[in-house]
């Protein structure tokens, strides 16, 4: 395949209090009742439509959280628009290989219908931010695969149009759209579907995403190993 090579380094994206969502969205609607998400969720008016589905953090439904979160990956998309790009993007991108930096389709609209390797080239922080000023779109079963270190949290794609996932599609990174962003039965997303408009979910899988409630788990766990460490060194020292 097409290889894309970007020399420049940049550095993640500031979801703020959007970091902890799976799925936000100015409307949301769910087909199915195998939807499920490992982070938080958030509607900023109404409530969601269609079937109910699994929220492993919480349920933001027209809250100041949910807004809040609007806020944050608007300055976020701000940010990542702003960014000098290193590459451009055109057509489809199947079989291209995607190194670290910033892409930019100008205005025009990309899609995928078969695999899109993300290639850290062995520095898991590497980041990888892609502009598309069109829409963006998948084919049925057309897959996104991490290697050598690309971790899905680094992976942005700023949308200007619609996002549509096919059936049984499987993505990585967060998608933050100004359009509406669908997905087809089946797909599953490691990362993020964050919408300005309508997010319209199928039975997916949406993983990645760490809750707030969890994260605050984690965040104490650590800190609390941090604080043994120092005592045992404290009695090492004393024992020396």
């Amino acid at each position: 395949g097409m290889t894309i090579a970007s020399a420049a380094m940049t550095s993640a994206l500031d979801l703020k209090n959007a970091s902890t969502f799976s799925a936000l969205g100015l409307s949301v609607s769910n087909t199915g009742p195998d939807t499920s998400m490992s982070g938080d969720f958030g509607i900023t008016s109404g409530s969601p439509s269609g079937s109910s589905f699994a929220i492993s953090g919480a349920n933001h439904v027209a809250d100041s959280e949910a807004s809040q979160a609007m806020l944050d990956i608007q300055s976020a998309y701000n940010d990542g628009i702003s960014r000098p790009s290193t590459s451009n993007l055109a057509g489809d991108l199947a079989g291209v290989t995607l190194f670290p930096g910033v892409y930019s389709s100008g205005g025009a609209a990309i899609s995928q219908s078969i695999t899109l390797t993300f290639d850290a080239g062995g520095v898991s922080s590497s980041v990888f931010i892609i502009k598309i000023g069109g829409a963006f779109s998948t084919a049925a079963t057309s897959n996104m695969v991490l290697a050598n270190g690309a971790q899905a949290k680094n992976i942005f794609w700023l949308v200007g149009g619609a996002v549509g996932f096919a059936t049984r599609a499987h993505a990585v990174g967060t998608f933050i759209s100004v359009g509406a962003l669908s997905l087809g039965d089946g797909a599953t997303i490691n990362g993020r579907t964050l919408s300005f408009a309508a997010l319209n979910l199928y039975n997916n899988v949406l993983s990645g995403a760490v809750s707030a409630s969890a994260q605050a788990v984690i965040d104490a766990a650590q800190a609390a190993a941090a604080q043994a460490a120092a005592a045992q060194a404290v009695i090492d020292a004393a024992n020396a």
